[in-house]
C-alpha cells in the first residue's frame, strides 16, 4: 500500500478507480487520504457501492454490469472518463472526439473476421507477449491481463525497449508475439 497516514497533503485529490466499488485495498487507500485530509473522486460503475459512499464527487461510468471478469466495458469506459478529465485539466488540448472514437472502434469491430483467425493462430500458444512502448506499456500489460484471465494462457505485458533485456530469451516455439 503507497499510502500510510501523514503520506498524503491535505491538499491532495485521490481519483480512485474500480468497477464494482467494493475493493478492499482501493478502499483502504481512499480512507487513509481521506483521513489525511485528501478530497476523493471516484470513478465507479456501481453507483450505491462502498466506493462511492466513501467519495466527495464520483464520477459514474454508467456501462452497465460486467459479466465477465476481464471488466472490458469498464476498463474502457474508465478511459474515456480519464481522457475527459484530462482534456479539462488542458482546456481541450487532447482534441478528443468521442464520436470519432466510436465509430473507429465500430470499424475495428467489423473487421471480425480477421480478428478471429489472429485469435485461432494464437490458441495453441503457451506463452503470448505483448509489447507496449511508452504510454502504450500499461495498455499492452491490460491485454496480457486479459489474455491470461481469459485464454488461461501465459501472458506478460512489456516494455519495448525491454525486450532485449530478459523476455527474448524466454521466447520458444510455442511462443507468439505481434
Amino acid at each position: 500500500m503507497p499510502f500510510t497516514p501523514g503520506s498524503i497533503d491535505p491538499g491532495s485529490v485521490l481519483i480512485a478507480i474500480s468497477q464494482s466499488g467494493e475493493s478492499a485495498d482501493v478502499l483502504e487507500a481512499v480512507r487513509i487520504a481521506k483521513g489525511s485530509g485528501a478530497r476523493v473522486i471516484s470513478i465507479v460503475n456501481m453507483l450505491l457501492s462502498s466506493l462511492a459512499q466513501e467519495s466527495s464527487q464520483v464520477l459514474a461510468m454508467n456501462c452497465g454490469p460486467e459479466i465477465g471478469v476481464a471488466a472490458t466495458k469498464s476498463f474502457t469506459a474508465q478511459l474515456a472518463v480519464i481522457y475527459q478529465i484530462v482534456d479539462r485539466l488542458c482546456h481541450g488540448c487532447l482534441k478528443v472526439d468521442f464520436g470519432e472514437i466510436s465509430h473507429a472502434i465500430s470499424g475495428i469491430l467489423a473487421d471480425y473476421h480477421k480478428i478471429r483467425k489472429i485469435a485461432s493462430e494464437l490458441r495453441d500458444s503457451s506463452d503470448i507477449y505483448v509489447l507496449g512502448r511508452g504510454v502504450h506499456h500499461p495498455i499492452a500489460a491490460e491485454a496480457a491481463l486479459k489474455l491470461k484471465e481469459l485464454s488461461y494462457i501465459h501472458a506478460e505485458g512489456i516494455p519495448g525497449g525491454e525486450l532485449k533485456h530478459g523476455p527474448l530469451a524466454l521466447m520458444g516455439p510455442g511462443t507468439h508475439w505481434r
